[in-house]
């Protein structure tokens, strides 16, 4: 539903904006108020490009709205602002909902509104990171170097980039097949088997994670332990890679050598505030034979309140949802020392395929770019 218009002519050719973005009769694009507006007009930023608007109602600084795009017969573009889709969205001061919101936030900063710039932006925005444009810039660019991974790539070279490490291509290879690698249990066997036979380095020589779990770990091993011990800001991840075998039968009562176990690994995340020292978010992954786990724990320290969300690939059938949020309720919470009940969702948001972006969606944008 249109509220009102704004009327302004850009300073260059339409379709020479920025690279990669265009404007065109019937399009939406965000525009963020840069100045109060005097005698009708106002600076605003649309699309990385500022430019002063003649206003049909008074505009101030910080206002930010989406704005559906009209070509005009004599050159001039009429923006007219559009109201909110739905009653319970907000009204669009500083504040939208969803990955259009985000599509839209981008693109009036002049960054390409594409799933790679999504992704390095979530990664900032759920990991409590103050959004760096300049960051944004780096790691878009060294994606690019990975094609048909370029999203992977872009959030580990931002993460590395944060911590000051030098994103060099081998260093976000390593880092991509760690948390990428598909499960495999046969690569497992054979890891023991090469540990077995041929591995035979003295204990000086083990890395801090081939004593944590036995086993031996390539040189990305060395990476990760750095990654996890350097932090320069106030939210630090911690990345702990496992793997597990699950006794899943046995064909004799009391009878260990005939019990048959299944392998799973995957990998622990822990966001952690090194300022207050506490844990803010735990995120999980374990991968089967079967089935892909996804598990994202939420604490508020404030209210000491607990959530989980999980999600499974494939996916449970609805009838069972339900049940399982149920049974999970009950173990999470028994787990806890405190006893208190646990939330637990079966939710699509949890599920994450890179470094640790979940599939959910900003709910609210604030930050400036």
């Amino acid at each position: 539903m249109a509220v009102n218009s704004v009327q302004f002519i850009l300073p260059q050719n339409l379709q020479n904006l920025r690279p990669g973005i265009t404007l065109s009769e019937g399009s939406q694009v965000f525009v963020r108020v840069l100045s109060d507006s005097a005698d009708g007009k106002a600076l605003v930023s649309l699309m990385g490009n500022k430019v002063t608007v003649q206003s049909q109602e008074p505009l101030t600084q910080g206002q930010a709205f989406p704005a559906a795009v009209h070509l005009r017969s004599d050159g001039s573009i009429e923006l007219t602002k559009l109201a909110s889709p739905a009653p319970q969205a907000t009204e669009f001061n500083g504040q939208m909902h969803g990955m259009e919101a985000l599509y839209a936030l981008l693109a009036s900063e002049g960054f390409v509104p594409d799933a790679i710039s999504a992704r390095i932006f979530q990664f900032m925005y759920q990991s409590g990171i103050k959004i760096n444009s300049s960051i944004m810039q780096k790691a878009r660019a060294i994606a690019s170097r990975f094609p048909g991974k370029e999203e992977k790539a872009a959030e580990i070279a931002a993460l590395l980039l944060e911590e000051g490490i030098d994103p060099s291509d081998s260093a976000i290879q390593a880092l991509m097949d760690m948390f990428g690698g598909q499960h495999n249990p046969q690569n497992s066997k054979e890891q023991q088997n090469q540990q077995e036979s041929g591995d035979n380095r003295g204990e000086s020589e083990l890395g801090f994670l081939e004593k944590l779990y036995g086993r031996s770990i390539p040189d990305k091993a060395g990476l990760l332990t750095y990654l996890n011990q350097v932090s320069r800001g106030r939210h630090h991840w911690i990345f702990l890679p496992f793997e597990w075998d699950v006794p899943v039968q046995e064909k004799e009562e009391n009878s260990p050598q005939d019990t048959e176990k299944a392998s799973a690994d995957g990998m622990i995340r822990l966001l952690i505030d090194t300022e207050e020292h506490k844990l803010k978010k735990i995120q999980i992954n374990c991968q089967t034979d079967v089935t892909n786990y996804f598990f994202v724990l939420y604490y508020n320290s404030i209210s000491n309140e607990k959530e989980v969300r999980f999600f499974t690939l494939p996916p449970l059938l609805p009838s069972a949802v339900k049940a399982e949020e149920l049974r999970l309720g009950g173990f999470f919470s028994s787990g806890m020392s405190d006893n208190k009940p646990v939330t637990v969702t079966y939710s699509d948001s949890a599920y994450f395929d890179g470094l640790c972006v979940t599939n959910e969606a900003p709910l609210i944008i604030q930050e400036k770019i």
